[in-house]
């Protein structure tokens, strides 16, 4: 029988690395972050919503999204956060539980990265949830080393869930602090325990 597994943590956790090892090991991932992208591609379903909500001047000449400037009003403002949420959080999980079905259907084993999954009160959709955390010193070199700033950090990290509270939450929890090679043998080894 297929699996759905939902995967989660902080910001700079490593998500994304872990989706990709997950991959390598034979699961399909979806990822709500890449849905989050496409739904506001000019005529695409989150798009001109957002556009009514927050106005012209946060568009590109092009029409496209300027995200950069959302960002910059979004995480300074509890409000406008959580209507922009109240937009893409139902077009996210609808595009993600269709993907998943489909996947299920043919016998496949599906992993979604959902960094929001406590917030958005996603975890009843999953048998099985993995939360993966670091310390803080290093989600910021990880972040800054994006090119984000200290505020722009700090402001993100604030719109999460505290990293203990989704860890403790969650049903396998990975401390992600090392290497890859650390993350690849942790996460072999909850595949092998599990599944």
């Amino acid at each position: 029988m297929a699996h759905l597994i939902g995967l989660t943590g902080g910001l700079g956790c490593g998500k994304s690395t872990a989706a990709k090892l997950l991959s390598e090991m034979g699961w399909h991932v979806i990822d709500t972050d890449e849905i989050a992208r496409e739904i506001v591609i000019p005529g695409k379903p989150a798009w001109e919503k957002i556009k009514t909500l927050f106005g012209e001047n946060y568009f590109h000449a092009d029409g496209t999204l300027n995200r950069a400037k959302l960002a910059e009003t979004i995480f300074h403002d509890a409000k406008r956060l959580s209507e922009l949420n109240a937009i893409l959080h139902p077009i996210i999980r609808e595009e993600w539980k269709r993907q998943s079905e489909k996947l299920l259907a043919q016998d496949q084993d599906v992993l979604v990265v959902i960094p929001l999954l406590y917030e958005t009160e996603a975890e009843t959709e999953f048998e099985k949830v993995i939360a993966i955390g670091c310390s803080e010193s290093v989600v910021r070199s990880r972040i800054s080393a994006r090119g984000w700033s200290e505020d722009q950090i700090t402001a993100r990290l604030r719109a999460q869930w505290p990293l203990d509270r989704k860890m403790q939450k969650a049903d396998i929890a990975i401390w992600n602090d090392g290497d890859t090679e650390l993350l690849k043998k942790q996460l072999s080894a909850v595949i092998k325990k599990f599944w």
